[in-house]
């Protein structure tokens, strides 16, 4: 190889100047140690990775995705240079960029025939098997790969050629955890993929997608609390999170974001999916076009992610509901007569009823905290639910409320504060809220307790 010609060469300088004297310089260096220090110097601008290295324009060439014009220079050197190894590596870089795994293989392939020692060629063997669905080789080169000695420092070298925006050599562990990480994902074996993703987190503390994919196997085994304390967990997978544990405000919320941030199909399909949960079949089925539009095969994609998940996991049951739902608005394209709207009666309840704060004192105004939550077959967003309070003691009614009106969203539990001034009895007393929104009402009662 070109690199090891050269050092070779400067070595043999080094052996000479050292014949003629052995005494250290300036800098305080044998006349050995400044002529390997030169050659260190040399290589970084002029060895295979250099910025005036041989091969600085197919470097230039991938960065800047002309992968056919990387992929003709690259086979001129290769013809030149037959024993070389690297424009048996750049050629599979450049077949892997643009998108032709299979090719990029062979060439990965010629790399280590040469030079058993590239643990960087197995990483990007990986990468390719994985592209091209082949998940168990790809699992035996990130092995091979991960167990070659340097493989970081390689790793390392090829990031900075490519202009990568990180190239320290943890980041270049860490990807390779990353890797193997989401190989064991893809074929279910979560337990391990989990423990390769906090791998690579120790690496590299800011492994954006390592943090994510431990929330995505929380959300397939069920800990949805344990996604939800990821502060890296993305968007998307973060409003499925809140869906999962009920909390459906939060999840809309939360999806509307993403969208927002970043428009994507499978946000607009899991959005879309609640608002016809929510009963809102109208909004639904726009949503669900949208979704369509973006991926027009997003029905078998999504089919594919079902089988991922875990039989006894409660996320399959929720996933294969929501593909059964999109399916019926996708291809007939209506809105169709809702299972919410054929299975649920309207329902209109207090879920929580307490104070702020919990212990009211004496001459102090506080708050009434009052959760509501309504189910109405309606296209309507905000229903108008009216409000109104009594403190009694010893069954008489000592004060009445106004009567407000509150926007509930229909489908979500919502909690709203009612402002209470101060009262100036200690006692115990008894608080009944009251709601109505048409015919139906609901009412709870609370102790409250002024000392």
């Amino acid at each position: 190889m070109i690199k090891i010609n050269i050092y070779k060469a400067l070595v043999f300088v080094s052996l000479i100047l050292i014949l003629s004297s052995c005494s250290s310089n300036s800098s305080g260096l044998t006349a050995m140690q400044q002529v390997r220090a030169n050659a260190t110097k040399w290589l970084a601008v002029n060895g295979e990775y250099g910025t005036k290295s041989p091969y600085q324009n197919i470097y230039n060439s991938i960065k800047n995705k002309d992968y056919d014009t990387a992929i003709q220079e690259a086979n001129v050197m290769q013809v030149q240079h037959p024993k070389y190894t690297q424009p048996y590596f750049l050629l599979g870089i450049a077949h892997l960029y643009k998108g032709e795994p299979l090719l990029a293989i062979d060439y990965f392939s010629s790399t280590i025939s040469l030079d058993k020692t590239r643990g960087d060629a197995h990483y990007y063997r990986a990468i390719s098997y994985l592209n091209a669905g082949k998940t168990q080789d790809a699992l035996k080169e990130i092995d091979i790969a991960i167990y070659t000695p340097k493989v970081s420092s390689q790793i390392t070298d090829i990031f900075k050629a490519l202009g990568v925006p990180n190239t320290s050599e943890s980041f270049a562990s860490s990807m390779l955890f990353d890797l193997r990480g989401m190989i064991y994902f893809l074929e279910q074996e979560y337990t391990l993929a989990y423990e390769d993703f906090q791998k690579a987190i120790e690496f590299y503390q800011d492994n954006k997608r390592s943090w994510n994919m431990i929330g995505v196997i929380d959300i397939f085994t069920g800990n949805y609390d344990k996604a939800l304390q990821n502060t890296q967990l993305s968007s998307e997978n973060r409003s499925i999170a809140y869906w999962l544990s009920k909390q459906k405000q939060e999840a809309v919320e939360v999806m509307q974001q993403a969208i927002a941030i970043k428009p994507h199909s499978n946000s607009y399909y899991h959005l879309a999916y609640f608002f016809h949960s929510l009963g809102r079949e109208t909004q639904a089925l726009e949503i669900f076009k949208k979704a369509h539009k973006l991926d027009p095969n997003i029905l078998n994609a999504r089919a594919n992610i079902i089988i991922k998940v875990p039989s006894s996991s409660p996320t399959r049951k929720f996933y294969q509901e929501e593909y059964e739902v999109a399916t019926a608005y996708i291809e007939t394209g209506k809105s169709p007569m809702s299972e919410h709207k054929m299975t649920t009666t309207p329902s209109l309840s207090i879920t929580e009823l307490q104070f702020d704060p919990k212990s009211v004192p004496l001459n102090k105004p506080f708050d009434i905290k009052i959760s509501i939550e309504a189910n109405i077959p309606s296209q309507k967003e905000k229903l108008d639910v009216l409000f109104y309070f009594t403190i009694t003691q010893d069954n008489e009614v000592l004060y009445t409320s106004d009567t407000t009106t509150l926007k509930a969203t229909n489908g979500l539990s919502e909690t709203f504060n009612a402002h209470m001034d101060a009262v100036p009895v200690s006692g115990e007393y008894m608080l009944k809220a009251f709601i109505k929104y048409g015919k139906l009402s609901n009412e709870k009662s609370v102790k409250l307790t002024i000392k």
